[in-house]
């Protein structure tokens, strides 16, 4: 999910940055929350499985 979810924020920083209208800019930019809540949960878990609760 984390490749899906950083393809997904990047496409859609993409279609944000090429907006021509504010309906586009709206619509990047709420695909760009879908694209960084699918990558989330992923980051997480990487970094509760590199950072061990024992330091």
């Amino acid at each position: 999910m984390l490749i899906i979810g950083l393809a997904v924020f990047a496409i859609a920083s993409l279609l944000a940055s090429r907006a021509t209208s504010p309906a586009v800019l709206i619509a990047g930019r709420a695909l760009m929350g879908v694209g960084g809540s699918l990558a989330m949960p992923a980051t997480l878990s990487i970094l509760v499985t590199v950072f061990d609760e024992s330091a």
